[in-house]
């Protein structure tokens, strides 16, 4: 008995097979993007993980001890990396700092820019021990990270302390609101996408593509001079330095990078994300941001005599290295934590803190 089908009835049909379809692809991309979110970071996102809690004492939002998210994991003391011991002899080194330190996006642990910036040292003095903690945070700008510091890592007790942070979102925000230019990031999010993390995900792709070509030709909407952009991050950092000092620990100051350069052909891609949580920003805006957050790192650093390593131009600018504006993926995080290393061997703050074993072995 063979069927036939009216063409009305194969319209329906066709109709049915293609909403089963959509709906099919839909549920599929929703399953495996949230699949994938736990696996990695064990929550929807970073922001809204469990794995951290609100300090009493310090109101700072840090990382539980013991605590995984996803394929990451804190020791007992709530960093992130391994185990501390108890060996007097080991040079301690801590790395301080917001998400970029954190490095979110690098799951194997011995992958991170801390970690292999360790490694390194280890490899080039053989005749000394290394160990290390990864003391970021995410969210935190400068006035935290002093907070967390003298807070939870000055007892530590780490030989040498590696700084990279900024204000720079912070520190714009709070300009386009004081001269009443809209923070607006991103259209509403629709019903659909306060329900589905892949909806959420197409809505704000469609918002970054408008970002960017809103971008090509976008002028600054801001006023702003160096001292205005970086007056409170140099106090902040000097009284941050000074208390390091202060703890008989060498500082180390890493210089300010985004994947953003200015000459570079994928400019527009490499600031997607910078530009959705700061769509009041025009191209050359984030190119002085650079400038201005460096150039106030070599003061501090001279003034205080600290090291200082920039780092940007030693880490291409590329979707390789980068995965967001800001945060490195796997590859720009070996690039780093390689170029601190070898900046440090040949610093003698550096060799004079680590002692007589930089000579041995």
């Amino acid at each position: 008995m063979s069927l036939y089908f009216t063409t009305r009835q194969k319209e329906i049909l066709t109709g049915i097979c293609i909403i089963v379809l959509f709906v099919g692809a839909f549920a599929s991309a929703e399953i495996i993007l949230r699949l994938e979110q736990r696996l990695n970071f064990g929550e929807v996102t970073v922001e809204k993980s469990s794995a951290f809690y609100i300090q009493e004492s310090t109101k700072l939002r840090l990382p539980k001890p013991h605590a995984t998210m996803g394929k990451i994991s804190f020791n007992s003391l709530g960093f992130r990396g391994p185990e501390l011991s108890s060996e007097v002899d080991k040079i301690r080194i801590g790395f301080l700092g917001s998400s970029i330190t954190f490095d979110p996006y690098v799951f194997d642990e011995a992958m991170t820019w801390p970690a292999v910036a360790t490694t390194n040292l280890q490899n080039a003095f053989p005749g000394c021990s290394f160990e290390y903690f990864n003391a970021g945070v995410p969210g935190t700008g400068t006035e935290k990270v002093l907070l967390h510091y003298k807070a939870n890592v000055a007892k530590i007790n780490a030989d040498l302390v590696v700084l990279m942070t900024d204000d720079s979102n912070g520190v714009f925000n709070d300009l386009a609101k004081r001269q009443g230019v809209s923070l607006t990031k991103h259209s509403k999010k629709s019903i659909l996408a306060q329900y589905s993390l892949f909806w959420e995900k197409l809505e704000k792709n469609m918002d970054v593509e408008r970002e960017k070509r809103l971008l090509v030709n976008k002028k600054s909407a801001l006023t702003y001079t160096e001292d205005s952009v970086t007056e409170f991050y140099r106090a902040t950092m000097a009284n941050l330095i000074n208390e390091i000092k202060n703890d008989d620990a060498l500082p180390v100051i890493l210089g300010y990078g985004q994947q953003y350069r200015p000459n570079n052909n994928e400019s527009i891609d490499a600031l997607a994300t910078a530009v959705y949580y700061m769509p009041y920003m025009a191209k050359d805006d984030f190119n002085v941001i650079s400038t201005f957050y460096n150039n106030a790192n070599q003061q501090l650093a001279e003034k205080l005599n600290v090291p200082f390593i920039p780092w940007e131009y030693g880490v291409e600018g590329s979707a390789e290295n980068f995965k967001d504006s800001r945060h490195f993926s796997q590859q720009g995080s070996l690039m780093l934590g390689r170029l601190i290393a070898s900046q440090l061997i040949g610093n003698q703050q550096f060799l004079d803190k680590v002692g007589e074993c930089a000579t041995n072995g």
